[in-house]
């Protein structure tokens, strides 16, 4: 029997993302239909990976094992996301030639480095494969939002593909006339097992945990779980804890530049913070896939994808205080438990076999899109 032999398939990433290394494993360990690689623009230090969560830190979770990659030679100025000129590699098109790609997988282009490899794409006649998370919200909404319409159009029309990483990211491709039949799901994913392990072999301590917080056995607790940046809104928590009264603990794990903000509100509304502080990949286990239910706002992209209204919990509108305290109270009087297989069957639509599902099909979607062009071609000569 012949075996096909595997796509040469080359993701363009600016750094290696604590997330999406695993996806990246789950490829070259499970996908034999591709054979993959990886290029960087720049790994980050330790201050550099920082950025925006107020503590320089390493990730404790390998970010580069189990799949082929290699680091651009690259003048990595700044990590943020907004940095267009952040991170550059120049010779992008000397890189990517060098893997010999037949498929090209690229975020978007909020990077130079991106646009880069498009243009290399072009001129390597290699065809590019869109993968990224902008969603309606995420554009303009001045005076600029026609120009930004104009420039996604333009953009999204320099790849051959398009990979779906959400309902919202869908609709997004939909609004600028991207054919259903170029868009394929690979939805954002997260190791589901690994968090729910950790989640699990937590359990047995759970009381003892607590206690060593101050949190009784009787006190709802709600996460707060992120970037102390204004668009988490991490202040929208406290208002809505306070209202929750002196048996409700907003449980904080993240750093930034509202954390005093953060601790002055609580103290002033006279909410019980048990404060975390910056905690590491492995010691975060993920809600839904530890079975516990989230509050979240329309802002949040995958609300769509994960969120099922009163089955997986509650969604509000940004910034609407009494919202978020309606839907935390009825989490409340549920109780968690109630929650928690419809969370774990929920997320687990969202794996890391769907999102290669997706990515192998839309590859080899563009390879025989590709091998037509090129019978074509030769029956014109």
């Amino acid at each position: 029997m012949t075996v096909a032999t595997p796509a040469r398939v080359t993701f363009v990433l600016t750094h290696p993302v604590q997330y999406q290394a695993p996806w990246l494993r789950h490829i070259a360990a499970q996908a034999p239909e591709i054979d993959l690689t990886v290029l960087y623009g720049a790994l980050p230090t330790a201050d550099q990976q920082g950025t925006g969560f107020g503590t320089a830190f390493a990730w404790d979770v390998p970010l580069t094992h189990g799949y082929r990659w290699d680091v651009c030679s690259s003048v990595a100025r700044d990590f943020h996301s907004d940095a267009f000129f952040g991170i550059d590699v120049p010779d992008i098109a000397e890189r990517l030639a060098a893997t010999s790609p037949d498929v090209v997988v690229i975020n978007g282009w909020h990077s130079v480095m991106q646009i880069r490899a498009l243009r290399a794409c072009r001129d390597l006649r290699v065809p590019a494969l869109y993968r990224g998370d902008s969603t309606l919200s995420s554009g303009r909404r001045s005076l600029a939002r026609p120009l930004w319409r104009i420039k996604t159009r333009m953009m999204l029309r320099q790849f051959n593909g398009y990979l779906s990483v959400g309902e919202q990211a869908a609709a997004y491709l939909r609004s600028f006339g991207i054919p259903a039949s170029e868009v394929t799901r690979s939805p954002h994913c997260v190791d589901n097992n690994r968090f729910a392990a950790a989640a699990q072999s937590l359990a047995p301590q759970r009381d003892a945990l607590r206690a060593a917080l101050g949190i009784r056995a009787d006190d709802f607790v709600v996460l707060f779980a992120g970037k102390f940046q204004d668009r988490k809104r991490p202040l929208d928590a406290v208002r809505s804890v306070a209202r929750l009264g002196r048996g409700a603990v907003l449980m904080t794990a993240g750093d930034g530049r509202l954390a005093a903000a953060v601790r002055d509100a609580a103290a002033r509304l006279d909410v019980r913070l048990a404060w975390r502080g910056f905690m590491n990949q492995s010691a975060m286990p993920e809600a839904l896939a530890s079975g516990l239910p989230c509050v979240v706002t329309q802002g949040v992209a995958a609300a769509a994808d994960l969120v099922l209204e009163g089955v997986t919990g509650f969604t509000t509108a940004v910034g609407d205080i009494d919202g978020m305290v309606r839907a935390l109270s009825a989490v409340r009087a549920t109780g968690r438990d109630r929650f928690s297989p419809a969370c774990r069957q929920q997320v687990a639509q969202c794996s890391f076999a769907e999102a290669t599902r997706g990515l192998v099909a839309a590859v080899k979607r563009l390879m025989s899109a590709r091998a037509s062009r090129a019978v074509v071609g030769s029956h014109v000569a």
